[in-house]
């Protein structure tokens, strides 16, 4: 600064500072003053934060606009330990349950999302989900046998020769899985002569008794309260049929006729 000063004094030049006037300073001495006074207080065990003196904001020569007397009020609850304490639970809670919640959400695309309301493939799609088994990749049809006396033999073997039919069509591959009579029968070879001789309708009490036909059938044979058969269902699987080819369902259909 001083070298500064000696060449503006050479070539006979001004310079032009620009100041601002700051605020009034504190008096010194009041600092001073407040500074023993706080070690005077902490030295006879007096806690600043228990007496009595005024919270920041308060006083008849406070400054301090209502938001920073809020705020000064807040920071003074907020720092204390109990509030500490119930802060820090209230979010550990808030982190559990966000964390269970977000377990817990499933992500899946609606195909029906990218389609007019009004086409016809949402239709489609809503049958498709109906019909299929449990890969919506693959259909499932269930046969029913209706209006038929199933205690007489012919009517059980019409029955059986009308599912061997399906199950010769291009578009199934597998007989059924779970196919009521063939069980059914077999629950009657394997067992004494006592329930060969039985009625018909005895041998289905007995065969609905027993596990693990319960399981299986209870649901795909319905009896009057006679005791009478009067309807029955079969699955089978059309595992032939691809979903993205309509000429394989169309085919499926016409092969039934």
């Amino acid at each position: 600064v001083l070298v500064l000063d000696q060449w503006r004094i050479k070539y006979n030049q001004y310079d032009i500072f620009c100041c601002c006037k700051a605020s009034r300073p504190r008096n010194i001495s009041e600092e001073t003053s407040n500074e023993v006074n706080g070690q005077d207080n902490i030295a006879y065990g007096v806690n600043p934060d228990t007496d009595n003196s005024p919270e920041i904001g308060e006083g008849e020569n406070s400054k301090l606009d209502f938001t920073s007397r809020l705020m000064a009020k807040y920071v003074s609850f907020i720092l204390r330990p109990m509030a500490k304490v119930c802060v820090l639970v209230f979010f550990a809670i808030l982190l559990v349950l966000g964390a269970l919640s977000a377990s817990r959400l499933e992500e899946s695309f609606d195909f029906k999302l990218l389609t007019p309301k009004d086409s016809y493939v949402d239709a489609y799609l809503d049958a498709a989900e109906i019909y299929s088994v449990d890969d919506p990749t693959v259909y499932g049809a269930w046969l029913y046998s209706r209006d038929l006396d199933l205690s007489a033999e012919e009517n059980r073997t019409a029955m059986d020769n009308y599912v061997k039919d399906m199950v010769d069509i291009e578009y199934i591959t597998f007989f059924p899985a779970h196919y009521w009579h063939d069980d059914f029968k077999f629950f009657v070879n394997r067992t004494g002569d006592e329930i060969k001789n039985m009625p018909f309708n005895d041998q289905i009490t007995m065969f609905l008794e027993t596990e693990p036909f319960k399981t299986l059938y209870s649901d795909q044979i319905v009896r009057d309260d006679a005791g009478n058969v009067i309807q029955t269902r079969t699955l089978i699987t059309f595992d032939q049929v691809v979903q993205g080819n309509v000429q394989t369902q169309i085919g499926a259909l016409l092969d039934q006729q």
